[in-house]
């Protein structure tokens, strides 16, 4: 597979070159090698997608993980933090979730202002998880990279904008043909093979 996206493009257009150049093939047998390299190209431009897509789902579960898990190992710290969750949970407001952290931070109930940054990153609510990340600096890179995976435009557009900027369209041959029509033609010239 190649390895970049961009690069699926620019080897089915140089394919595509090699084809419409070859003077020993007939139109038709042009057209079936074209429709042949744009199928695999598509195949691949879809492969690479799925394996962008996985990447990024491992990455925002690795920096979920990092960011929220329970602040202290064990069935005992598991345990206080599903409470921790719970409680802070209840709070249904921004402003109700500030103040539970500015409680928790102030009595050093790590577990809870863990829990609230949580909530309030499950809701969107920058300021709060601001507020938590003041004191805690070293957090503040994968909070950054968390937030534009889960609320920044990327995440917004996702798959679409990908297919916008690196999706392949259908050879000028097949005039507007969809790819179920290009994927007989490609399958045709395989039969005749």
């Amino acid at each position: 597979m190649t390895s970049r996206p961009e690069d699926v493009a620019a080897e089915l257009r140089r394919d595509i070159d090699t084809i419409r150049a070859n003077k020993t093939l007939s139109t038709e047998a042009k057209k079936a090698r074209i429709a042949q390299a744009y199928i695999a190209a598509k195949g691949e431009q879809q492969q690479r997608l799925a394996a962008i897509t996985t990447e990024k789902a491992t990455r925002k579960r690795t920096l979920e993980r990092r960011l929220f898990s329970a602040p202290t190992p064990g069935p005992d710290g598991e345990a206080s933090y599903r409470q921790a969750l719970d409680r802070a949970a209840q709070a249904t407001t921004e402003a109700e979730r500030a103040a539970l952290l500015e409680r928790a931070e102030l009595v050093g109930d790590e577990p809870l202002a863990r829990a609230v940054a949580f909530v309030a990153f499950a809701h969107a609510e920058q300021a709060v998880v601001n507020l938590w990340l003041d004191t805690r600096p070293s957090l503040d890179g994968a909070a950054n990279e968390l937030w534009q995976a889960s609320h920044g435009a990327s995440a917004a557009t996702g798959d679409a904008a990908w297919h916008l900027h690196y999706g392949i369209d259908p050879p000028a041959e097949f005039d507007g043909a969809g790819d179920f029509t290009i994927s007989q033609i490609a399958q045709q010239e395989e039969a005749n093979a």
